[in-house]
Parts: C-alpha cells; structure tokens; sequence
C-alpha cells in the first residue's frame, strides 16, 4: 500500500473513559509516541473508533502532529484508518503520496481488519505480540505487489519471496489447473513456473485437499515413520499447509502448499493470513485465465 506507517490501536482496558492505547506499529518513521493514548473522538483515530466508521483522506493537508501518533510534523499526504469488529481497537496506515489509498485498498484494509481482530484477543505473550505486527507489515508489501507488480510472474515472485522471509518456509508450491496449466514452486528461494503439473507429491494429500475444500494443517510430523509426511520430487515436506483453491463460477481450481522450516509450526494467525493470499492469487490468476504470465 505504499504505506509511511501501519498502526494498531486496541480498546485501553485502563482508561474509564473506554479509550484507544498504541499497540503495535511499524513504521519508518522515528518519531512515532510509543504511549499514545487516545480518548474516544480523539484526534481522527478516535473518531473512527467512537463512531464505527472508517475514513480515507486522500489529500492530508494538516499538521501530522493531529494525529496523536507522531511527535514531530511529517509531513503525512494520505491517511486511512477502519475500525476492529466488535469495537476492539482501530488499524491505520499513512503514506507520504497523495491519493493513494483507493476503494479497493480501503476493502483490503477492512480484510485486513477481521483477521486482526480474531487474532487479538489470542495474544498472551510478547512473542505474539511480534508475530502480529509481522502479519500487518507483510500484508501491507503483498498488497503493494497484488496492485504494483509487473505482470503475473513478476507478482507470483515477490509474493513468494515476501511469504519466505516472514513466514520462515523452506518450500512453497501452487498448482493452478484453469484453461491452462500452472505449478509455481519456490525451493530454497528459487522460484520455478511450469506448464507441468505432472510433478506432484507421493501421496494423496494434495487431490483430498482439493476435493473437500477444506485446509489441511499438519505441524510436527516425525518423517520416519509419519504417513502425513509430504514429497515434492526428493524433498519431504513436513509442517505444512495445504489450501485449496477453487471457483463457484468456473471450473477452474488449484493448490496452495507451504512447509515450515525445521519444527516450527504454523500458528492459526498465520493460517487465516495466508488463506486469504492464496484466494486473491487464484481470482487474479483465474480471472485472466493465467493467460498472460
């Protein structure tokens, strides 16, 4: 989204007045007040959360200091916040570019917004509380390259490198069966697209995935003596994720899979994120018929 800052605020349980404090942030910015604390109609953060509305400033032409999040003037030109369902909290982004933030963008965000709010109340330690703000600033670079990359295999290759520096995989593999046939692969960070589908697993983890439409979550599977370990070619895949992809209105369907390095596990923040990744990379790649990569 081309973002200066991402922002989550969540309901002060401390405050009488049923405030907003900072949460987590990232930003490239140095100035941002790690205690900000907001009133309700506070500042354009406030209002958001006090009214249940979001709100788009394409054109911001105040004082970024009005904020409240920021210390110092920076000079912000484009501004967008929407509040958490079930009034938890308030998510925002700014950007140095003006009229940056489209509709689209503003329904990406609104997305964005649901699963943060599902995953929220699940944070009990400080190690989740990271894990969370990597979510929020790896959606915001995905999204920058579902609008801004040159073409699909340019988009595919960004994503893929984006998903293996957050989401610590050693593999990532889709299969997209349309009017033409695609498996894209990442082994190692190198990125392989082929009109072969024919290179599948060893086992029948892939076709079950697909025919049930339902995600398969396996974490710390033993590989000698496991039946659920996976096989791309002589890779075995352990502590995977398998998410069918698949259309009410074509025939047209797929497979994403990704497996974790060494034993980490996938943690279910990270399973509804990425589920949300693999359908706008199937409705782009389905929509165009995968014609133009």
């Amino acid at each position: 989204m081309e973002g200066y800052s991402v922002a989550l605020f969540i309901a002060d349980q401390e405050r009488r007045d049923g405030g907003l404090r900072l949460f987590c942030y990232d930003s490239f910015s140095k100035n941002i007040d790690e205690n900000c604390r907001l009133a309700p109609g506070e500042g354009l953060i406030g209002w958001v959360y006090r009214e249940q509305k979001a709100i788009v400033v394409k054109n911001f032409d105040n004082d970024t200091s009005t904020l409240k999040i920021y210390t110092k003037n920076e000079e912000i030109k484009s501004f967008m916040a929407v509040p958490l369902p079930g009034k938890k909290g308030v998510l925002c982004v700014d950007s140095k570019k003006s009229y940056i933030f489209t509709e689209d963008k503003e329904k990406i965000f609104k997305q964005i917004s649901i699963i943060v709010a599902k995953y929220i109340n699940k944070l009990k330690s400080e190690e989740e509380k990271i894990n969370l703000k990597n979510l929020l600033e790896c959606s915001l670079k995905i999204d920058d390259c579902l609008f801004f990359s040159n073409g699909h295999h340019h988009m595919i290759n960004n994503i893929f490198q984006i998903i293996f520096t957050y989401f610590n995989t050693k593999a990532i593999i889709m299969y997209f069966f349309g009017s033409k046939k695609y498996l894209f692969s990442m082994i190692d960070n190198v990125i392989t697209i082929s009109n072969n589908t024919n290179n599948s697993f060893d086992n029948d983890i892939i076709p079950i995935c697909m025919k049930n439409r339902k995600t398969i979550c396996r974490n710390k599977i033993n590989t000698k003596v496991s039946l659920f370990v996976a096989r791309y070619g002589n890779l075995p895949l352990t502590n995977y994720l398998c998410i069918p992809l698949f259309s009410l209105q074509k025939n047209d369907n797929g497979c994403l899979m990704l497996s974790k390095k060494g034993d980490l596990s996938w943690q279910k923040g990270e399973v509804q994120f990425l589920e949300r990744i693999a359908r706008k990379l199937f409705l782009i790649l389905s929509n165009e018929n995968a014609g133009r990569l």
